[in-house]
């Protein structure tokens, strides 16, 4: 079962304190806010989101221990943004977002960081451009860069803010797309290679690339979890897509396959970035007289996938970090109740069912709960009511399964 402590958390505005619901014999305190708050991602008994304060997108960083809030960046003419659900923007010590400019004539943005320990936030120094996401682990940062007179994939070292970023790969033109990810020791993005795309790793501490599958079928969205990449590959038999999910040990090199192919039955399968979790994460989108969504998981010493969720019939919401070691938690729906938006956690081990954290029910017309994150035993997560969006967290303990 899983044991929830109580936290009364603060995230600015009017607190409005409240009991917001009860199972198993455990009570979850919350507090919610006047404004909107989006995008919460939880740290060492930190949070950290992007939230809107007398009109203005401000990035803000509360301590659970002594409810003290912080403004690490935003502000005046900024709007602040974690633009990409799948990608992380807060390690331990620094939080990274873009800057989305929308009164300009070109579409731009800039990538601002903050060090979470002083609180003083500062920009990156890059040309003009357009920046679609960037991903963080540790003080390493890494984007593409579609839109400036340097077209690539860019890293740079946010504990060296005066050093300029480096390209790590020049794109051949605007149409390039590439989505890096970061370890804070390699770097994994996509290389078009005539009519193919490869998957290349660039060891930061070696200044080096090296190929991580450059065969001749498409390799592509990567994410790393642990000693692993784990990415999408897509090849074609008789103009029939053939797709599979393929893993790579950043160890010893090895390359293995995860589904191949795909089940006949799935439409779609994503991974999803959780770096922290004991095993890949993955989205699937499949067919059963409807349409479903179901989390699964990949056991890389047993070489099995195994059911996370049940099969989805409603919505699922799943965002990056929603996994941190055996554990995995994520929001859902059901087509009868469309508003109650449960709060499932499931942990791998002997008794591998998903359990409810928090009850849809427990709130009136809170239209959707998503961004459900995990790190080590914090949860937090988001809820839109009928005025705006809340933060939430709660402090869990996973103790013995029981029936």
């Amino acid at each position: 079962m899983v044991v929830a402590l109580c936290l009364p958390i603060y995230f600015g505005g009017t607190a409005r304190f409240g009991v917001c619901g009860e199972h198993d014999g455990e009570i979850q305190v919350v507090v919610s806010i006047d404004e909107n708050s989006f995008t919460p991602f939880p740290l060492d008994g930190k949070v950290v989101w992007v939230g809107s304060e007398n009109g203005q997108n401000r990035v803000f960083c509360m301590d659970l221990e002594t409810g003290g809030r912080r403004q690490l960046g935003g502000g005046g003419d900024q709007f602040p943004s974690f633009s990409t659900d799948n990608f992380i923007y807060a390690s331990e010590n620094h939080v990274v977002w873009l800057d989305q400019q929308f009164m300009q004539t070109k579409r731009q943005n800039s990538i601002w960081f903050a060090d979470i320990r002083a609180g003083e936030q500062k920009s990156l120094d890059l040309p003009a451009g357009y920046r679609a996401y960037v991903n963080v682990s540790g003080s390493i940062a890494t984007w593409p860069d579609y839109m400036s007179k340097d077209l690539g994939v860019y890293f740079c070292d946010l504990n060296r803010p005066g050093e300029k970023p480096k390209r790590i790969h020049k794109f051949k033109n605007s149409l390039q797309r590439a989505y890096p990810v970061t370890n804070g020791k390699v770097v994994i993005y996509e290389v078009k290679n005539s009519s193919n795309l490869d998957l290349m790793m660039y060891d930061i501490e070696k200044d080096k690339v090296v190929p991580v599958d450059d065969g001749p079928d498409h390799q592509y969205l990567a994410v790393i979890q642990g000693d692993f990449v784990y990415y999408q590959e897509q090849s074609y038999q008789s103009d029939r897509a053939i797709n599979r999910i393929k893993g790579y040990s950043l160890i010893t090199g090895e390359k293995f396959y995860v589904m191949n192919p795909i089940p006949d039955w799935a439409i779609s399968i994503d991974l999803i970035n959780c770096p922290e979790s004991s095993f890949p994460v993955m989205l699937a989108s499949g067919f059963s007289k409807k349409r479903y969504t179901q989390l699964l998981g990949f056991d890389q010493v047993k070489n099995s996938v195994f059911e996370i969720s049940d099969k989805v019939f409603g919505r699922l919401n799943a965002a990056g970090d929603c996994a941190y070691g055996n554990n995995v938690v994520w929001t859902q729906n059901t087509p009868e109740n469309p508003e109650d938006f449960d709060l499932l956690i499931f942990c791998y081990g002997k008794d591998n069912k998903p359990e409810i954290l928090v009850p849809g029910t427990r709130r009136i017309k809170a239209e959707t709960r998503c961004w459900a994150r995990i790190h080590k035993n914090l949860v937090t997560w988001a809820e839109l009511d009928e005025f705006d969006w809340d933060i939430y967290a709660m402090q869990i303990k996973k103790g013995e399964q029981t029936k």
